[in-house]
């Protein structure tokens, strides 16, 4: 698993205008120790027509469902940062 294989589920099930996928795995070396050389935690910032007429709270749990395969193979922890086309 590598950032490429997360921002390629993403840009599928959104079809996102805006999709920015950071590795910020460096940035908690030490918090938690995952497998060396996968990608553990991530920045998103994604603007997407899917997240039109729903709630932050739709829009994570959905974004954390396209996520849930990435978790069971290392990712620890997701920073999302959502929008539909009329928030941004």
């Amino acid at each position: 698993m590598n950032l490429t294989d997360i921002e390629t589920a993403l840009q599928e099930a959104l079809l996102p205008t805006t999709l920015v996928v950071e590795d910020e795995s460096l940035l908690h070396q030490g918090h938690w120790q995952g497998p060396s050389g996968i990608v553990t935690h991530i920045r998103v910032l994604a603007t997407s027509p899917r997240f039109l007429n729903t709630g932050r709270l739709e829009q994570h749990r959905l974004v954390n469902t396209i996520l849930k395969p990435f978790f069971s193979k290392g990712l620890h922890a997701a920073k999302l940062t959502l929008h539909a086309p009329q928030d941004s």
